[in-house]
């Protein structure tokens, strides 16, 4: 029997040299086909757990152009994303989609809520380049899985990706929400085994 191949729909390029040999290298490592890449580093983990936990958020940028520069001459084994900075215009995404076949958007990192207009402007630039948009929910008000639902009916046309399998590691309520949207797919990074048997 052959192997289905496996995207890898979450992976992070870390700021580090040598950071994109690593990535292939752990590609044919594991049997994995593809990745799709997203910026790492845009804010320290630290400060990523105790705004998980507390609030708050950052401006900085993602550092897109070293995902860019990462995936170019893999073949499509390495797909780049844009991670969206909201603070920023929806302009500049627009003037790089191109280079790009998808957009991130964390709530998390940026701490703009997916019920903002300035999300909603950035989901509809992906629309028009036909690009998937990945989204780690949370638990607090206009960031959680209902409110992704939410935002892609607004979109019926874009593909969303409900990142680490909802909300925790055992979130089987983000599955029931999301059941029924034809236009959400649910990433399993991070989750429970139960919640991704759940889910198949």
């Amino acid at each position: 029997m052959t192997a289905q191949p496996v995207l890898d729909f979450h992976v992070r390029l870390a700021p580090r040299p040598g950071a994109r040999q690593r990535l292939l290298d752990a590609l044919g490592e594991c049997g994995l086909t593809r990745a799709v890449v997203c910026a790492g580093g845009t804010i320290d983990l630290d400060r990523l757990s105790r705004q998980l936990v507390t609030g708050g958020h950052v401006e900085t940028d993602a550092d897109n152009d070293a995902v860019a520069a990462a995936c170019a001459g893999t073949d499509g084994r390495l797909v780049p994303f844009f991670f969206a900075n909201p603070h920023r215009p929806a302009e500049a995404y627009r003037s790089r989609a191109a280079e790009f076949r998808g957009l991130e958007i964390s709530p998390a990192v940026h701490g703009v809520a997916l019920t903002d207009p300035r999300v909603a402007d950035l989901v509809a630039v992906a629309a028009e380049f036909d690009h998937p948009v990945y989204v780690v929910c949370l638990d607090r008000p206009g960031a959680g899985v209902a409110d992704l639902v939410g935002l892609s009916r607004r979109f019926p046309q874009v593909s969303f990706v409900l990142g680490h399998s909802g909300i925790g590691n055992i979130d089987l309520y983000a599955l029931t929400l999301i059941q029924d949207e034809p236009n959400i797919s649910l990433e399993t990074s991070g989750g429970y085994t139960c919640v991704a048997e759940a889910a198949l």
